[in-house]
């Protein structure tokens, strides 16, 4: 394909195909122009394509020691990794496709029994918005999924699905004759998640919010609140969640769940983040941010509605994943999974 910039050609180094040229040949190419070129840089940005730099990222405050120019692209080697115990399963290491959908077949063999079961792993990333075109586009992607993973036996989705409940609903408030969501795909497919049966005092929400000082302004001060996360098999698959420890991913204070719905579904509360986060332009070092305007706000708020806000928003928002005990900003998901063999033994 051409330079994913869509240059087509107008841009030095970007008229080559990629297979002509390594990446990184390529990747310094569009550097050099884009250094020469700002007005470009930025017109590409306001576009949606990321083309931020070391700088912006924050990439060197991430590692101090690196040798990372902090003028330069933004690069990063991100993929979707399945890691596996050897020790407790066996796999032929090859990536199988079919219908431009990736997946890896496992066997494991359970006690020495003469039968080894048969499973297959899809590791999925939907497209990210919460505009309901691209929920559209998630349902076309994972409908190609599923089509592939239901004619295999025990077929595990492990997905970031980009989307929520909280998205669903407002989907629907949008349009109620909108009927094409992810969840309502799966359940149409036979497939559930493993979140279906969680309480009320479930804690997997992606709980994070963009600073104000990266390279991307659309996104700044936007907040989530959400379940994107999924583990999904066949609907008569049994399963049972395990909860995370602590010592690997100190969740936030389950006691602020409520508190922080109220701020993820209430327009005005949103939109003072927004304004908090864009007005004080906020770093990613949440207690250096100034939290004064929307404290006020949240204290009208709590006089209004009889909300309890029992702490200031800084001392909320320093729990924000990610941070020193939480190393990324999605909760991991853990789930015994029960795969059934020809002989119907689990």
């Amino acid at each position: 394909k051409m330079c994913e910039f869509g240059c087509n050609g107008e841009n030095p180094g970007c008229s080559r195909k990629m297979s002509d040229t390594s990446v990184y040949e390529h990747i310094e190419k569009i550097d050099s122009y884009l250094r020469d070129n700002q007005k470009v840089r930025k017109k590409l940005m306001q576009k949606g394509i990321t083309c931020t730099t070391n700088e912006e990222e924050h990439a060197l405050t991430i590692d101090p020691n690196s040798e990372l120019d902090p003028k330069a692209l933004y690069y990063m080697d991100d993929h979707i990794v399945i890691y596996f115990n050897k020790s407790k399963v066996r796999t032929d290491m090859r990536v199988r496709s079919k219908a431009n959908v990736y997946f890896v077949k496992f066997w494991y063999n359970n006690s020495g029994r003469d039968v080894d079961v048969e499973f297959h792993v899809f590791p999925a990333h939907l497209p990210s918005g919460e505009a309901y075109e691209k929920e559209e586009r998630r349902v076309a992607k994972l409908r190609s999924i599923l089509g592939v993973a239901k004619k295999l036996p025990n077929p595990i989705i492990l997905m970031d699905s980009n989307t929520s409940t909280q998205y669903e609903d407002n989907f629907k408030r949008e349009d109620p004759d909108r009927r094409f969501f992810v969840s309502s795909l799966l359940k149409d497919m036979g497939f559930i998640t493993t979140l279906e049966s969680q309480t009320e005092s479930d804690t997997s929400q992606c709980f994070k919010m963009r600073h104000a000082q990266g390279g991307q302004p659309k996104k700044f001060g936007s907040f989530m609140f959400d379940t994107i996360d999924k583990i999904c098999v066949e609907r008569d698959t049994a399963f049972e969640n395990i909860a995370v420890s602590e010592r690997v991913f100190k969740k936030f204070d389950k006691n602020l769940k409520d508190t922080l719905q109220v701020w993820r579904n209430d327009a005005t509360i949103r939109k003072a983040l927004r304004s908090a986060c864009v007005d004080g332009k906020w770093g990613p070092d949440m207690s250096k941010n100034n939290t004064e305007d929307l404290d006020n706000v949240l204290s009208k708020k709590k006089n209004d509605t009889s909300q309890e806000h029992t702490q200031n928003a800084r001392n909320i928002l320093l729990q924000l994943y990610p941070n020193v005990r939480c190393p990324s900003d999605h909760p991991p998901l853990i789930a015994d999974i029960y795969l059934s063999t020809e002989l119907g033994i689990n």
